[in-house]
């Protein structure tokens, strides 16, 4: 099957108009396909092809705004963040649908500055748990605890996280994180 671009359609479709044989034109594309561009032509219809799939739910310059958005606010932009708040523009359109993954998907197409990114942990958490061990290894030397007296209460700490690390963010861009949650120690 012969590939060309929307200029090589273009370009055979008006050498065909412009009354060239159509069987020696359609050798770089199919001839009935060349014959049905040739007669959209004819009619005042575009030659060129159309986007498939469903019109994009937001305006152009709605989507424009949303991927300025999540570039300015790529620091903390999840999935969530990102459904939640296009779902807030769309419904104060008044349209009455919702967003979807389908839509997240399509508008990351749409927008190639954009990609789905995994994002990598703050060092927030990490500061604070070096602030709880330095603090745990002052007060064992000021108070002179022993290693027997040193014991794990409880195991609450302990606990995985399922949820999802991808972000939208700008594409090759490292500036990609999220906040770690915080741990529930006694």
């Amino acid at each position: 099957m012969p590939s060309y671009t929307n200029n090589e359609l273009v370009a055979v479709v008006h050498r065909v108009v412009d009354r060239e044989h159509a069987p020696t034109v359609s050798k770089q594309t199919h001839y009935r396909t060349l014959m049905n561009w040739v007669a959209k032509a004819k009619n005042g219809n575009p030659v060129a092809s159309s986007r498939r799939g469903p019109p994009p739910a937001l305006h152009p310059e709605a989507e424009q705004n949303r991927v300025e958005w999540v570039i300015g606010s790529q620091y903390v932009g999840s999935n969530g963040m990102i459904f939640s708040r296009r779902q807030a523009i769309y419904l104060a359109m008044m349209t009455g649908k919702t967003f979807g993954h389908g839509w997240y998907r399509r508008f990351l197409k749409r927008h190639p500055i954009l990609s789905g990114r995994t994002s990598e942990s703050t060092t927030k958490a990490c500061d604070g748990r070096t602030r709880l061990f330095t603090t745990l290894c002052k007060v064992i030397i000021e108070h002179k605890i022993s290693n027997s007296r040193l014991f794990n209460m409880d195991k609450t700490a302990f606990y995985t996280n399922k949820g999802s690390k991808r972000v939208g963010a700008v594409c090759g861009s490292r500036n990609v994180w999220h906040p770690d949650l915080s741990t529930g120690f006694h």
